[in-house]
């Protein structure tokens, strides 16, 4: 039998068109068949709620709503969950940190804007507008404009090859040459060739900044505290700044700095970069630890490499610190002029805004702010304390220019290196949860000293010891929010992740095998740690993180009697993560709550701006390759914004293709646009729940049947009285006070 005869006896599959869409209001999920919906809606969103369509439509951005007023305005304005889809791997099981679920309810409050850098809007040319006045209508776009793309087909397939799959040239070519051959005689590919590909997404006007190199060279010579504008720093940079009557109306944009060497691939070679990343204030704390697009790759550094003989000369030292400092000077350069003079710019809600640029807190690991604050290495780059005991130095004064200018006025620059630890003024440098509280803190110090202390004080029987403590933490119950080690902690890779479960189990762990002042102090540390990590923090919030601070420095003095050693020349708490514990509070006060300040962010950043390009990179030069995927990455998340905003992404894909073909096919009676989906209720604002219980869907087999029986099972003899009771509650709902026993 022929070969076309042949494929004629099997039954091909037909195709199902993506028509129905998920009901969850911001959902973009859609699903072949009623079933794959209904499965998705039970699985993914069995708490949520359904959003009206008029809050859609205000949402989506194709309704203009009024302007806030310039007095206050909801604390949800900018908040990402009122007006974008959740992330698509994100799961309602993956809770949270145990603290965030355990959290008070945030109180209702209002925004109060500056009296003179209030952020007025004003027209194209600079002028304020009166209150309430509506933004300018952008201007008027074909509906089926897909420049630089032909249509949607086109637009969606160069959005799947390059951000989504990731595919490599070679693969682009051979799915190009298998389309046209499937195509042949009928159409041209979309594509005829990578290189065509990549010149599109590079035509794309919206999201394009070019990259630009330069080279350096050196020659010797109840306030509450959530988001960053929270905090004083913003405030006392605004009452500066408003002493200038030409910044009057303005608004405050601070520029939040980022940077963290990372390794690409362990393998031979040099792999190392050295990305700088901003945000900027403006923005809410979760916007800036999500992964849509809150902080940006700005530049590449430069990684200085010289001869192992040479890599602690102090020569070599200070070119890396002029090389590092001048390179962020020529970065920034551009930003000086609105540092003074405000500078127009069209803001996401459509108005024009005068803007006037600043400096915010910079995010750093420890030995990044030593490089920052050009400080000696162990010395606090936050105020005076001694490296030797920098939590028992007495009569300390945080760092700030003008101390620094009285020091230089007085000693000579060698005597600030030795006697002070600075040669330079201070920059402001954030606090870091993940470095200095979850893994330095806990993991490096307080974890290792109780481990020292099992190994001095068992000797031959501590390893028995410390398998019990594996023991016990691989025995923790099944819980949602609870982590289960199966093997214990013994594992070598540790992620920040890790430390923060094992936070969550290692108490109870070594109560019993440790003095319980050691134990004492652990509690106070975590009761600490879950209070810096709240979203919200308040006025009483910081006292108690006060308090629980100085009951773990009281109790913590008994690992230096059993650990200390009589050869040390410092404390053994003189540790400069552990020591900024003290400037938490302060650093609250000054910037928010620190989770929108910590290094995850960058590190996070790591994977989808340095490590993913690399991958797809020749390995060779692979610098330029890498610059290029992040702008092309750039331009297909912007013109996917500008499409979604213009309504152009509404539709199914596959409705697309059938307008675009001049096509017609019976698609189902169910609309397919966002205004069809079922509605229940209005917008609710705040959380959604505060904790989740997803109970089986099968009953066990194994239980009776019998009340009277099954609370023997279960040991609840009350349980039989309790059913009565409820279903005697149910029958009778207006009957109080009175059931039947």
């Amino acid at each position: 039998m022929p070969a076309s005869s042949k494929s004629l006896d099997v039954s091909r599959k037909t195709y199902k068109p993506l028509k129905y869409l998920c009901p969850l209001a911001n959902c973009p999920r859609r699903f072949s068949t009623t079933a794959g919906r209904t499965n998705h809606v039970q699985t993914m969103h069995p708490f949520h709620v359904h959003v009206s369509s008029a809050a859609r439509s205000t949402t989506n951005g194709r309704a203009p709503s009024a302007p806030p007023s310039p007095t206050s305005h909801p604390s949800h304005d900018f908040d990402p969950d009122h007006n974008s889809p959740p992330p698509p791997n994100s799961h309602p099981n993956r809770n949270n940190d145990f603290d965030e679920a355990h959290q008070p309810k945030e109180k209702p409050f209002t925004v109060k804007f500056h009296p003179k850098l209030n952020g007025l809007p004003c027209n194209s040319e600079g002028n304020f507008l009166p209150p309430n006045t509506h933004p300018s209508p952008p201007e008027p776009a074909p509906p089926d404009d897909w420049t630089p793309f032909e249509h949607r087909m086109e637009f969606e397939l160069a959005d799947f090859l390059f951000r989504e799959e990731q595919m490599s040239a070679g693969k682009i070519s051979k799915l190009m040459h298998i389309w046209a051959a499937y195509n042949a005689g009928k159409g041209e590919p979309p594509f005829a060739n990578p290189k065509e590909l990549y010149e599109t997404i590079d035509r794309t006007a919206v999201g394009d900044v070019p990259w630009q190199s330069f080279s350096v060279s050196f020659q010797r010579g109840e306030q509450i505290f959530k988001d960053y504008m929270s905090g004083n720093h913003a405030w006392n940079d605004s009452d500066e700044i408003a002493k200038d009557s030409a910044t009057h109306g303005s608004m405050l944009c601070h520029v939040i700095c980022g940077s963290d060497k990372t390794t690409v691939s362990v393998a031979t070679g040099q792999n190392d970069f050295y990305p700088l990343y901003t945000s900027i204030g403006n923005i809410h704390n979760n916007v800036r630890r999500a992964h849509r697009n809150g902080v940006a790759l700005t530049a590449f550094l430069a990684v200085p490499h010289t001869d192992r003989e040479y890599a602690n000369d102090n020569e070599f030292r200070t070119f890396r610190r002029q090389l590092f400092h001048s390179s962020l000077e020529h970065i920034f350069h551009s930003l000086r002029k609105g540092m003074t003079t405000p500078q127009l710019k069209l803001c996401p809600d459509g108005h024009y805004r005068r803007v006037i640029y600043g400096f915010g807190p910079y995010i750093a690991d420890y030995p990044e702010q030593v490089l920052l604050t050009c400080v000696v290495s162990n010395w606090c780059p936050k105020c005076t304390a001694h490296w030797k005991d920098l939590d028992g130095t007495e009569n300390i004064a945080l760092r700030c220019p003008e101390h620094n200018d009285l020091l230089k006025s007085t000693f000579t620059s060698k005597e600030l290196w030795n006697n002070y630890g600075i040669i330079t003024d201070v920059l402001l440098i954030s606090p870091d949860l993940l470095h200095q509280v979850i893994k330095g803190t806990f993991k490096d110090h307080l974890v290792e000293w109780v481990t020292e202390y099992i190994n001095i004080t068992y000797g031959s029987n501590a390893k028995a010891v410390l398998a019990d403590i594996d023991r016990r933490i691989a025995a923790v119950p099944p819980f949602p929010g609870l982590r289960r080690f199966k093997e214990g902690r013994n594992f070598k890779q540790w992620t920040g992740d890790d430390s923060k479960a094992l936070m969550k189990v290692y108490l109870p762990a070594i109560r019993g095998h440790i003095p319980d002042q050691m134990v004492q102090a652990l509690s106070h540390f975590l009761e600490f740690c879950y209070l810096a990590r709240r979203n919200v923090i308040d006025t009483d919030t910081l006292k108690r993180m006060d308090i629980a601070l100085e009951n773990f420095h009281r109790d913590r003095v008994i690992f230096d009697d059993v650990l200390g050693h009589s050869n040390r020349t410092n404390s053994l708490f003189s540790l400069p993560r552990q020591h900024s514990l003290s400037h938490y509070t302060w650093s609250i006060r000054a910037f928010g709550a620190p989770n929108g300040l910590c290094t995850s962010i960058t590190e996070s950043k790591h994977i989808k701006a340095v490590k993913e390009p690399w991958r797809r990179s020749s390995r060779y030069l692979a610098l330029g390759q890498m610059l290029l995927t992040n702008q092309r990455l750039d331009k297909l998340a912007a013109a996917r914004v500008d499409f979604r905003d213009r309504g152009m992404l509404d539709a199914s894909m596959y409705e697309a293709g059938l307008q675009f073909n001049d096509a017609v096919a019976d698609i189902g009676n169910e609309s397919t646009t966002p205004g069809a989906r079922h509605e229940d209720a209005g917008p609710v604002d705040g959380a959604r729940v505060l904790g989740e219980v997803l109970l089986a869907k099968k009953p066990f087999q194994d239980y009776p049947t019998s009340p009277t029986f099954l609370a023997t099972a279960i040991h609840q003899l009350d349980l039989p009285k309790l059913i009565r009771q409820y279903l005697y509650g149910v029958e009778h709902p207006d009957c109080e006070g009175s059931s039947p026993h």
